[in-house]
C-alpha cells in the first residue's frame, strides 16, 4: 500500500510517507511475520509494585481485586482498535500529505490451562474472526483494503486490484495475509492475580506481537490491580518503557509512560456488584532518538517533540474476577526529523486511536 521506493531528488517525501505508514501507522497495531518455531519469552515489564493515593471517601468499601481464570470457565472477548494518521512531510523541493485509517476486530478466547506457581495462572489465547479495513489516500492515490479470514480485496482509484475471491493478485494478498498472522496464532501467556503478564510461549510471531503489546501496557489488558486493598476515590500509577515506536527502535532511555488508574463509586448491573476503573496515561516526550532499517536502508529518526493525550474507562466484576469491558482513546502529535542516504525530510503526524474491549456472554 505505497509508492516508489527511490530516495532521491523529488521522491525522498513519498519514500518517507511509505516509511511513515509502514513503520509509525502500522507497526504501530500490525504484528510482524517471522518464522513459525515454538519459543517463550519473558515479559521485561514485569510485576509492578504501586503506591496507592488515598481519596477523601475513606476506606469502608476498600477491597483486593484479583483476576481469576476458573476451569472449564472459559472468557471470550470482542476486540476492535481504530487508528487515525494525518501526515504532513516537507523533504527536499517537495511537500507530501497522506491520511490512513485503520480498523482491526478480533475475538479473543482465554482458557485456564493451570497453575504454575503461587498465583499465577497459565492460559491458552486463542485469536479468531480476525477483520482488518484500511483506507490510505497518499501519492499512489486512495487505496483501501479489507481481510475478512481468507479473503482480500484491495482497490487503488476505485480499480480493483485484489480480489482473492476472483483469483485476482493473489502475490499481494499473500503479503496482506502475512501483516496479520500472530492473530492467527494461538499460544499461552502466563498471568499472575494482578494482570501482570509474566511470560509468553508459542510461535515466533506470536511470542513477539504479544510481548511486545503487553510491554506497551499495564498486562494483557491494560489494568493491573495493587497487591493492597482499594477503596472508592483511591488512585495508583504504573509505569512502562517504550524501546519501540512502531518499529523505529528507541536508543536509551526510551520513552517512559505514566499510567494513572481510580477507582470510581460501584454500580449495580442485573443484581451484581460491578466496579467502575478510570484511566490516563499523558505524556510530553521531548528530543527522543531512534532508527529503522526499511527496503534496505537505515532511516534515522528525530523526535523533537511527541505529545499524547489517553483515557479510558473499565469495568470489572470483582466476584467473578473478570474484566467486563473497558473503552480507551488516544490523540496525539508528533513531529521528527527522518534522514536516509543523506537527505532528510520533516515530519509532523497527528495520531488519534481507540480500543473496545467487551467481554461476551457464555
Amino acid at each position: 500500500m505505497g509508492s516508489r521506493n527511490s530516495t532521491r531528488g523529488g521522491s525522498l517525501a513519498r519514500f518517507l510517507v511509505v516509511v511513515g505508514v509502514v513503520v509509525i501507522a502500522a507497526g504501530l497495531i500490525l504484528p510482524e511475520l517471522a518464522k513459525r518455531r515454538q519459543i517463550e519469552k519473558k515479559v521485561s515489564s514485569g510485576p509492578r509494585t504501586f503506591s496507592i493515593e488515598r481519596g477523601r471517601a475513606g476506606a469502608e468499601d476498600a477491597q483486593t481485586f484479583v483476576f481469576k481464570f476458573e476451569p472449564n470457565e472459559p472468557l471470550l472477548y470482542a476486540i476492535t482498535s481504530r487508528l487515525s494518521l494525518d501526515m504532513d512531510i516537507q523533504g527536499p523541493g517537495e511537500r507530501v500529505k497522506t491520511k490512513m485509517g485503520f480498523e482491526m476486530r478480533y475475538r479473543l478466547k482465554l482458557t485456564l490451562k493451570g497453575k504454575s506457581g503461587g498465583d499465577v495462572s497459565t492460559v491458552r489465547m486463542e485469536p479468531s474472526g480476525v477483520e482488518g479495513d484500511w483506507d490510505l489516500t497518499g501519492p499512489s492515490g486512495h487505496v483501501t483494503r479489507k481481510v475478512r479470514g481468507s479473503d482480500v480485496i484491495q482497490t487503488q482509484d476505485g480499480v480493483t486490484t485484489v480480489d482473492t475471491r476472483k483469483g485476482i493478485g493473489l502475490r499481494e494478498a499473500k503479503e496482506a495475509r502475512k501483516e496479520m498472522a500472530a492473530l492467527h496464532l494461538s499460544g499461552e501467556m502466563d498471568i499472575d492475580s494482578k494482570g501482570n503478564v509474566i511470560k509468553v510461549r508459542g510461535d515466533v510471531p506470536f511470542v513477539e506481537f504479544w510481548t511486545g503489546a503487553c510491554e506497551g501496557q499495564l498486562g494483557l489488558m491494560g489494568v493491573v490491580f495493587p497487591e493492597k486493598p482499594i477503596a472508592t476515590g483511591d488512585s495508583w500509577k504504573g509505569s512502562f518503557v517504550l524501546k519501540k515506536l512502531g518499529k523505529i527502535l528507541l536508543e536509551a532511555p526510551g520513552l517512559r509512560c505514566t499510567v494513572r488508574i481510580a477507582r470510581q463509586p460501584d454500580i449495580t448491573v442485573g443484581g451484581r456488584t460491578i466496579s467502575r476503573f478510570t484511566i490516563a496515561a499523558p505524556f510530553k516526550q521531548r528530543n527522543l532518538v531512534g532508527y529503522t532499517d526499511q527496503g534496505g536502508k537505515r532511516i534515522r529518526v528525530n523526535i523533537p517533540s511527541f505529545d499524547r493525550s489517553a483515557s479510558g474507562t473499565a469495568r470489572f466484576d470483582a466476584e467473578k474476577g473478570a474484566l467486563l469491558d473497558s473503552n480507551t482513546k488516544t490523540d496525539g502529535r508528533a513531529r521528527m526529523k527522518m534522514s536516509v542516504s543523506g537527505e532528510t525530510a520533516a515530519l509532523d503526524m497527528v495520531i488519534g486511536g481507540s480500543t473496545q474491549l467487551r467481554l461476551l456472554p457464555r
